[in-house]
């Protein structure tokens, strides 16, 4: 009778588990860079363990950004700016070279051969600067300084897969690559001027295994039940 029940208890078990299986692993990175960057970085999140039941699906959400400012703070503590320009560019010096005398930039995350996300920028900015004689403190900010944001690019989304999920099973990795380059041509206020210019990169992944328990699991996890049940009514 006793190993009727437990075996009973075992099905029972199995029921309300059946369709119960969600492991989800995410991965950040982000970097801080003085105006250009250069990323080539490797996110990588654990396989499905397929000791746990049989994958039914996989969700991946992912995104990237990159995000720029640029700081300018008036040290002299006699003479303030005023009507004064700067300038991140588009165009620096004829003949101009792209790669070099642009500011622009690209991230790109994959998987494969696969393309998830990417954003692309090129910036073309004049700033007109009216500051007043050093306040006192190097913060980009107060009567003396200038911050503004120059780049804030973001790309993201999701996808499911209910098939082909066997590059997703194992005991190794699935690895996303997040690559890019960033450069910054600006020109700012001589003289007596604090300037700093700031570039993050940034990329996540989430991945969401969804699958069925395997019945063994299943059946140890109600047989432990069972045994809790029978400790407590034996005590």
């Amino acid at each position: 009778m006793r190993k009727f029940v437990a075996i009973l208890f075992c099905v029972m078990a199995m029921a309300p588990l059946a369709n119960a299986g969600i492991v989800t692993y995410t991965i950040n990175f982000s970097d801080n860079y003085s105006g250009t960057f250069d990323i080539s970085q490797v996110l990588s999140v654990p396989q499905f363990n397929a000791s746990l039941g049989a994958l039914q699906s996989v969700k991946v959400d992912f995104g990237v950004s990159a995000d720029g400012w640029i700081g300018i703070e008036n040290t002299n503590p006699n003479n303030g700016i005023t009507n004064r320009k700067a300038y991140t560019y588009t165009y620096y010096l004829p003949p101009t070279d792209p790669e070099y005398d642009t500011t622009h930039g690209n991230l790109k995350l994959s998987l494969g051969a696969s393309d998830l996300a990417s954003v692309d920028w090129n910036v073309a900015n004049t700033y007109t600067l009216n500051l007043s004689v050093f306040d006192g403190t190097v913060d980009y900010a107060g009567t003396s300084g200038f911050l503004t944001v120059y780049l804030a690019e973001a790309d993201s989304g999701s996808v499911l897969y209910n098939s082909g999920l066997e590059p997703y099973i194992g005991s190794g990795t699935v690895n996303f690559d997040l690559v890019g380059s960033a450069w910054f041509v600006g020109i700012f206020p001589s003289g007596n001027v604090n300037s700093e210019v700031s570039t993050l990169g940034a990329g996540n992944v989430t991945v969401t295994y969804e699958y069925v328990p395997e019945p063994a699991t299943v059946c140890l996890l109600g047989l432990g039940v069972l045994s809790l049940i029978r400790r407590k009514h034996r005590a």
